[in-house]
């Protein structure tokens, strides 16, 4: 029922200029089994998100990290 932001990590791989045309793709790599953690039980969600330009070419990626979790006491 609530999310927190764990991590995120970009790379840069080729330069964005003005009036480029961006398009972005994020699909979810990982889901972890089920963690009891401080806030509750939940999972970590990994995503990448790529980012192209016009011509197709990759010019970044950012992968991110959210933990899912219930508060302790929530119903599920």
């Amino acid at each position: 029922s609530t999310l927190i932001n764990v991590s995120t990590e970009s790379e840069f791989l080729r330069p964005v200029r003005v009036g480029d045309r961006l398009s972005v793709e994020e699909e979810v790599v990982e889901v972890s089994p089920e963690k009891r953690t401080a806030l509750g039980p939940g999972h970590f969600v990994t995503t990448l998100s790529t980012f192209r330009n016009q011509a197709g070419e990759v010019v970044a990626t950012n992968r991110n990290v959210m933990l899912r979790y219930r508060a302790d006491g929530e119903k599920a």
